[in-house]
């Protein structure tokens, strides 16, 4: 008998939102995916992708609540980044991708998310770390350093 294929949690954190939060996260994220031989590009990606999310959450979510971090490797070969916080609007208001004008300081997070990742999404529902939250998450295929 063989045993089941199942998805590979690689990292789960909860940070308080502070403006160092995406740095720290990002690193964490880094850190990990570097220790499992993932590719460079990927590893970029995924930083890039970390810090955009992160500072999203601690834009917009509760001031007062941890934001969750997590990174699984599925059992289909995709690497799911998952970023949670407590809403600090009305609950069920789930991140939009903004059309920023060029002058604009902010709004451009999800676009750039999107133009990365494979697939992405956010919803809203109960999570470990956070309690009531929003999740948006990321998927890219995954792809080892090479040899």
């Amino acid at each position: 008998m063989t045993a089941p294929v199942v998805d590979r949690p690689l990292l789960g954190f909860a940070i308080a939102p502070l403006p160092e939060a995406a740095h720290r996260a990002r690193h964490r994220v880094r850190d990990v995916l570097l220790t499992h031989r993932t590719a460079a590009v990927l590893v970029d990606d995924l930083e890039v992708i970390t810090s955009e999310l992160v500072t999203n959450a601690v834009q917009h979510g509760h001031d007062q609540a941890l934001i969750g971090v997590r990174l699984t490797l599925t059992c289909h070969g995709w690497i799911v980044l998952e970023i949670s916080n407590k809403p600090s609007g009305p609950t069920g208001t789930v991140p939009t991708r903004q059309d920023a004008d060029a002058e604009a300081e902010s709004g451009r997070g999800l676009a750039l998310v999107e133009s990365i990742a494979r697939c992405h999404g956010a919803g809203y529902g109960a999570d470990v770390d956070t309690g009531g939250a929003i999740t948006t998450w990321c998927s890219l295929p995954y792809r080892a350093e090479a040899a």
